[in-house]
Order: C-alpha cells, then structure tokens, then sequence
C-alpha cells in the first residue's frame, strides 16, 4: 500500500530541505540506496527517492519536490518506522500528517512519537 506522510504550515514556508533529507537519509538509515530521480519515474512532484530493505522487507520513498511531505510504498512496519523518522525531521509546532494514498484514513502524528505509536495509529484507522 501507499501512504502519504505530509504537513501544512499556516503561511506556508516550512520545508524539509532537499540536501538534508538526503543527508538525514544517509546518516539516519545507512542502508538505504538513494535512487536519481530518472529511475523513479519522474514527474513534478517527486524529488529524492530511496530503496530501503530488511529481514525481507522493503520500501521505496520519494519526496515531494516542494519538500512538503514523502510517499511510502512497502512493508507497514517499516512505513511506521520511517513516519516515526520523517516526524523527527519537522518542528513540533507543526502538525505533520499520515494517510493512506486514497485518503481513507488521515492522523496526525504527533511529535515524538515512536515507530510501535506510529504502527498503532497505522492499525486502529
């Protein structure tokens, strides 16, 4: 399944910037392969893309050009987990939000929250 980890600030201004999502991504998950756009399917509104995989599961992930929010695709723990990571990289007075592509569950993920809180929101919507 696809899901969609995005914020909105009041004005608009607040984004994940593009080299730090690539450096978070590296430091942060050192197994994951970053993937030029080119192979990701390009279109404009997707920017850094990345593979991750463990114990036999996967994900892949890109984020939204505009450094509005990421889309995940793969294995629900690892989604967690990396909704968790991704809500590290926001302030906390901004609200970051976590749904699946067809909109049929939308949750706020609040700041701090840990992968199993994550899964748990992921389980119960």
């Amino acid at each position: 399944m696809r899901y969609l980890i995005f914020f909105e600030t009041p004005d608009g201004g607040w984004r994940v910037p593009r080299q730090t999502l690539m450096t978070r991504l590296s430091t942060d998950w050192p197994g994951a392969t970053l993937v030029p756009a080119a192979e990701m399917g390009v279109t404009r509104q997707r920017d850094v893309g990345w593979t991750y995989a463990e114990d036999g599961a996967d994900i892949e992930g890109w984020s939204a050009t505009d450094g509005s929010g990421i889309s995940l695709e793969g294995d629900d723990d690892l989604t967690a987990r990396f909704a968790a990571w991704y809500r590290s990289l926001v302030p906390d007075g901004i609200t970051v939000r976590f749904s699946d592509e067809m909109y049929s569950f939308d949750v706020e993920v609040p700041a701090g929250a840990s992968p199993g809180e994550v899964a748990e929101l992921l389980r119960t919507s």
